[in-house]
């Protein structure tokens, strides 16, 4: 299957395009980080600690300004990322680990709920075709 025959978006939509300029300096430090270390194991205790705040008014103050949970975005960014790795021809179980996932199938759970389709389906669709 081409990638012409399957229908994607060309990147995951991104969630601080629209929220962006509205985020606190604190809450922003914490987006600019999470951007930058994505790949890393990163807890809510951790992000709380950049903006001291408690780990619960951190939780509410960054699902209030962004619209989402932390997790929910920490998610996302990793999305993102595998999505561009299985467009640039790597196989969905090393986008998995490369993006920060601990398998290919907690890949594939959050890129399923967020794409609606697999990773291996986006693989495939971005795969050359080879003439026989």
């Amino acid at each position: 299957m081409s990638a012409e025959a399957l229908v994607l978006p060309a990147e995951p939509p991104r969630v601080t395009e629209t929220r962006g300029s509205n985020l606190s300096p604190a809450i922003r430090e914490v987006v600019i980080h999470m951007e930058r270390h994505f790949n890393e194991p990163l807890t809510l205790d951790g992000l709380a600690a950049i903006c001291r705040l408690s780990m619960h008014r951190f939780a509410t103050v960054f699902r209030r300004q962004m619209g989402i949970p932390p997790h929910q975005y920490l998610c996302r960014l990793r999305v993102r990322h595998a999505y561009a790795l299985l467009r640039d021809g790597v196989t969905p179980a090393e986008a998995a680990l490369e993006a920060g996932f601990c398998d290919q199938s907690h890949l594939s759970r959050h890129f399923r709920k967020q794409l609606g389709v697999s990773p291996g389906r986006v693989a495939a669709a971005f795969r050359p075709v080879v003439a026989s």
